[in-house]
């Protein structure tokens, strides 16, 4: 009886411990492809409004400016972005380093959906600079 006591016991706190675990896991996994992508708030259009509205020409260039960058980030669960990376360089070192910038201070997004849950999410997302 004890014993069998005993292993009840002992099976329900790993069942409890595995699914402590298994909810820590979720939260650090990042999907590609959710069943609902993140967005940004207003769109596709607000977006490359404020793309375009945050981006400082670098003083003194006195060149065309004709590169795309594409950078790769994260939408956590709560909207914020991490993780930003340029993914594919331009030729101009200038237009990376910005298009990170404005990536970083993005405002919170809508996050991602999988069965109806929020969840972190990477975005691909090419920004042209073309002037």
């Amino acid at each position: 009886m004890i014993k069998s006591l005993l292993i009840l016991i002992l099976c329900l706190t790993s069942t409890l411990s595995f699914a402590q675990v298994s909810n820590q896991l979720k939260d650090t996994v990042i999907y590609f492809t959710p069943d609902q992508n993140a967005e940004f708030v207003g769109g596709v259009d607000q977006l490359m409004e404020y793309i375009y509205s945050n981006y400082r020409a670098p003083c003194g260039t006195g060149f065309e400016i004709n590169a795309v960058v594409i950078l790769r980030f994260v939408v956590e669960i709560d909207g914020s972005i991490s993780n930003a990376i340029v993914e594919k360089n331009s030729d101009c070192v200038l237009c990376d380093s910005q298009a990170l910038r404005i990536v970083n201070k993005m405002p919170t997004w809508i996050p991602a959906l999988n069965h109806g849950q929020a969840v972190r999410s990477y975005i691909r997302l090419p920004i042209d600079f073309s002037f």
